[in-house]
């Protein structure tokens, strides 16, 4: 029977659009197309895609989340991507030694790798900021290595439907994040973080200025995100969703 089922899935041409998308994806002779958001299906010509939001674990309780910070300022801020230039990781560095003014003891830990680093780790010393930025690598652990910070932040210039941010939702961190592609799907702007200009330092530092001085503030947007996480993004949804369009594409006639 799981052989049965497995090769019935098999048989249909059913593309899910990658979570970043070029302008343009034309598609033809397919039996169906996911896209991971809204913004990703508006880039896709030659069919009429359906939208099936990417899931991630949720917290069925808040307890023990970020978002249940000590009533103190906090001082981390992390981000997670792939170091490459679209992901601008240079305007996150520039956004610290702005609001290291206001918070001289603000910290920033970027999990990832990728072309850039070696670049945006001489930048960091340039601005003698090598005691407050750590460079992490690839990380499996990503949900523990997020248990440390304060504030998430995605400088993205283009995204799809970022996943790292979603994640940072699911565990209660308030996200601030460029207001580009599918990111407004996932951030409700002043509600479960803010939405800021792509490329801004200056905006960028200000809102994280005040999320690290403000811990009413940080945990009420964590703990809006995570309830939207849990409410809209989670895995069950996504199966479901995913399941009910391969079930519709299996039980229609096949025409070549």
């Amino acid at each position: 029977m799981l052989k049965r089922r497995a090769a019935l899935c098999a048989s249909p041409r059913v593309i899910e659009a990658e979570s970043f998308a070029p302008r343009e994806i034309h598609i033809r002779r397919a039996d169906a197309v996911i896209a991971t958001s809204r913004e990703v299906a508006r880039c896709i010509r030659g069919v009429t895609p359906e939208v099936v939001y990417a899931g991630v674990e949720t917290e069925a309780e808040a307890s023990g989340s970020p978002a249940s910070v000590p009533a103190k300022a906090g001082n981390m801020i992390g981000t997670a991507c792939r170091l490459v230039p679209i992901k601008d990781v240079m305007t996150l560095v520039e956004a610290l030694v702005r609001l290291r003014d206001d918070v001289p003891d603000a910290r920033l830990e970027i999990a990832g790798d990728g072309p850039q680093r070696a670049r945006l780790e001489r930048e960091v010393a340039a601005r003698g900021l090598t005691g407050a930025v750590s460079f992490l690598g690839w990380r499996t652990d990503i949900r523990a290595v997020m248990s440390g910070w304060d504030v998430f932040a995605l400088p993205s210039l283009e995204e799809g439907l970022p996943i790292a941010a979603l994640e940072a939702m699911a565990v209660g961190l308030p996200v601030v994040a460029s207001a580009v592609g599918g990111i407004p799907e996932l951030v409700v702007d002043g509600q479960t973080g803010w939405l800021v200009p792509p490329g801004d330092p200056g905006v960028l530092a200000q809102r994280l200025r005040t999320l690290l001085l403000n811990s009413e503030l940080r945990r009420a947007m964590g703990s809006a995100g995570r309830n939207r996480a849990r409410q809209h993004f989670s895995i069950e949804q996504m199966v479901k969703a995913i399941a009910r369009i391969y079930d519709r594409v299996l039980q229609s006639p096949r025409v070549d």
